[in-house]
């Protein structure tokens, strides 16, 4: 019940009341590793924590390509690590998302009475996925959520809040990445509001007329908004792709070659997308409890 928001408080209530504590705003930086076990982490303030184990929900790329920092001896081979890597070396990032957020003055539940709906311009996934990659916001495929139609009472009466969001790869927001993250973002900014106001326009022509008139909020973000905020790359929302050779039982494990290194994160078992995000944490908890009774971890 609530909001996502709802779930990730009481999380830390949980933590917080058995215990444990929680830093926001405090990255890590490195995770230590000594004969094959994560000993530690550090974060960029430079605090170093003891770990029994450590659970990574940073991207599996950033946890092995960054964050490890191997105390092992030199010239001491580890193949299996060093396999590893190469696996994951050969993944692809899931594609990113364009999304706007908008608050309305005008209750729209009757003109949309879903939680979703999709709105295509063509029936051609092929060329879809296409304008995907591309963030061509006049023929891609738009998802619309109505946060009201799942959750009554979520806005204040007589108004709505809802999303317009499609997949887009990273391609095309890359001319603009060296400026966004130096705080240059005014052409940045009139790229986004241009592909913003195209989809807008195209949900008020199809299916909820006089839409523009309505909004009293909005917001949009990008791939470079994810990134940003998530650390993966590119932006991506799913982690790895989901493709035939990282899917199900093949699908990158919540262990690690790294003893007492576990990932919980859509880059992992059994991937992407919010469910199954949550399942990673749970699989996760369970190779945790498996691993310490045979005395793995």
């Amino acid at each position: 019940r609530g909001t996502s928001q709802d779930r990730s408080d009481s999380l830390v209530r949980f933590i917080e009341g058995n215990g444990g504590s929680v830093h926001l705003g405090e990255r890590v930086s490195t995770v230590r590793v000594h004969d094959r076990l994560a000993r530690s982490v550090v974060t960029e303030k430079g605090r170093e924590v003891d770990a029994g184990l450590v659970v990574s929900n940073a991207s599996a790329p950033v946890t092995f390509g960054r964050l490890i920092a191997d105390g092992r001896a030199a010239g001491r081979p580890w193949r299996r690590l060093d396999r590893f890597g190469d696996r994951l070396g050969r993944l692809h990032p899931s594609l990113s998302s364009f999304i706007v957020w908008l608050g309305l003055g005008r209750d729209v539940t009757a003109a949309l009475r879903d939680g979703e709906t999709f709105l295509l311009a063509r029936h051609d996934p092929e060329a879809d996925y296409v304008a995907c990659l591309g963030s061509d916001a006049a023929t891609v495929p738009l998802a619309i959520t109505v946060y009201d139609n799942i959750l009554p009472g979520f806005s204040p009466a007589g108004k709505s809040t809802m999303t317009v969001m499609f997949l887009c790869g990273p391609s095309h927001w890359k001319q603009f990445e060296a400026d966004y993250a130096a705080g240059r973002k005014d052409a940045y900014d009139a790229e986004k509001s241009r592909i913003a106001r195209a989809i807008l326009g195209r949900v008020e022509e199809r299916l909820i007329p006089g839409l523009s008139s309505m909004i009293e909020v909005m917001e949009a973000a990008t791939p470079l908004t994810n990134a940003r905020y998530t650390g993966n790359a590119g932006g991506a929302i799913y982690g790895f792709d989901q493709v035939i050779g990282n899917t199900f039982i093949s699908r990158v494990d919540s262990r690690t070659p790294i003893r007492n290194l576990y990932l919980a994160s859509a880059w992992g078992s059994p991937g992407g997308g919010f469910a199954g995000a949550l399942r990673s944490g749970l699989k996760t908890s369970r190779c945790i409890l498996e691993d310490w009774k045979t005395g793995r971890a």
